[in-house]
């Protein structure tokens, strides 16, 4: 089990959190993520509740963008995926983003 050693604001993105593990930067986390699950300074967590809430972030992360972009512009599909893979998001946070577009009706490419 490994211990949460640092958690500070980032210099760039005040909505965001660097995550220290173990005295080793781990990830970033947005402040909803960190402080909805009660993260502090001396919390143990396991390495996958650690790569979960990571996912969790990016997911709420990657869909803010998402909309934003929708707002300025109305893409498919294929651009809107190739814009969230521009942004380094990986696939899984990316099918997930696009399947909420979907289901919301913010894309779609018959409408196109």
């Amino acid at each position: 089990m490994s211990e949460i050693t640092n958690i500070q604001t980032q210099a760039k993105n005040q909505e965001r959190c660097n995550i220290y593990v173990d005295g080793a930067y781990c990830c970033s986390l947005s402040k909803f993520v960190v402080l909805s699950n009660h993260l502090f300074v001396g919390k143990p967590m396991s390495e996958n509740e650690i790569l979960n809430l990571a996912f969790e972030s990016d997911k709420e992360d990657a869909f803010t963008y998402a909309v934003e972009y929708i707002c300025n512009y109305v893409p498919t599909q294929k651009q809107l995926t190739k814009k969230l893979y521009d942004r380094k998001y990986t696939t899984s946070v990316i099918d997930y983003v696009i399947s909420k577009c979907k289901e919301y009706g913010y894309i779609n490419d018959l409408k196109y």
